[in-house]
């Protein structure tokens, strides 16, 4: 099933994005493991800022390009799931 009204999207977006703005030390249990795995907020935001400061593992920049590369994989393979069954709007 495919969205034909996308309009919350960008609500929810901003809701995300406000969410990744804070730290991820405040989140705990599965709030913590759903912002590093399933939306890896916290390599956009969190992992980076930390190793700045001299506070992350080293470890996390190959684990952060090997989940990157995961994530860039699952999205090519909806992206041309989704062009199979595309029907354009005129029909």
């Amino acid at each position: 099933m495919w969205l034909t009204n996308a309009t919350p999207l960008p609500f929810v977006a901003q809701n995300i994005y406000y969410i990744g703005q804070r730290p991820l030390d405040i989140f705990q249990g599965f709030l913590k493991k759903f912002f590093t795995f399933v939306i890896p907020l916290a390599f956009l935001a969190n992992f980076p800022a930390k190793i700045f400061i001299g506070e992350g593992n080293i470890w996390w920049v190959p684990e952060a390009l090997l989940l990157a590369a995961v994530f860039l994989k699952a999205s090519n393979l909806f992206w041309n799931h989704a062009l199979k069954s595309y029907s354009s709007a005129g029909g």
